[in-house]
C-alpha cells in the first residue's frame, strides 16, 4: 500500500492531518468490484479517477474495502482511488443553472487550498473559483444542468 502524502501545517502529524492511501487498477470491461488496501468504508472518504477524469459519487459505492462501480470501466482504463485514512471529506453537490455563481456549502468553512471543485467531472483550477467562508464563488456560472461537486478537507 502506498500513500500520496500528508497535508499538515506543522512538522509533526496529528489526527487532523490528511493522509491519503492510493490504489491503482486497470479496467477490463467486465470487473465491477476492485479491492483496495485501505479500510476507509465511506464514499465521502474516497476520490476516484478513471483515466484522469473525476468520478462522481453516484458512479460507484464503497463496500468494506471494495470500490463497486455501477458499470465496468473499459479495458485499459486506468483507475486511481484516493482514500482518506482519517475518514470522510466534506462533499457538497449542486446543479448549475447558467446564472448562479455563488454556492453555499452545508459543510463548515473551508480554506481554498484545501478544496477541489469539479464541474461535470472536470477539475477546476483555483483561478476558476474562490472560497469565502462556506461559499464557493465561480468567476463564470456553471452551465444549466451541469453537476458541481465541492470536496474539502
Amino acid at each position: 500500500m502506498s500513500y500520496l502524502g500528508i497535508i499538515s501545517s506543522s512538522s509533526t502529524t496529528s489526527s487532523s492531518d490528511l493522509i491519503m492511501d492510493v490504489d491503482n487498477f486497470t479496467g477490463d470491461s467486465v470487473t465491477l468490484v476492485f479491492s483496495r488496501a485501505s479500510n476507509n468504508t465511506s464514499e465521502n472518504g474516497t476520490i476516484v479517477f478513471i483515466d484522469g477524469v473525476y468520478q462522481e459519487k453516484s458512479e460507484y459505492s464503497v463496500s468494506g474495502s471494495d470500490i463497486v462501480f455501477s458499470s465496468a470501466p473499459y479495458t485499459g482504463n486506468e483507475i486511481e482511488v484516493l482514500s482518506n485514512r482519517n475518514g470522510a471529506f466534506d462533499v457538497d453537490s449542486f446543479t448549475g443553472n447558467g446564472a448562479v455563481v455563488v454556492f453555499e456549502r452545508a459543510s463548515s468553512e473551508a480554506v481554498e487550498n484545501r478544496t477541489q471543485v469539479y464541474l461535470s467531472g472536470v477539475y477546476q483550477t483555483k483561478a476558476q473559483y474562490t472560497v469565502s467562508g462556506r461559499n464557493v464563488i465561480f468567476s463564470i456560472a456553471p452551465g444549466s444542468g451541469e453537476s458541481v461537486e465541492v470536496i474539502s478537507y
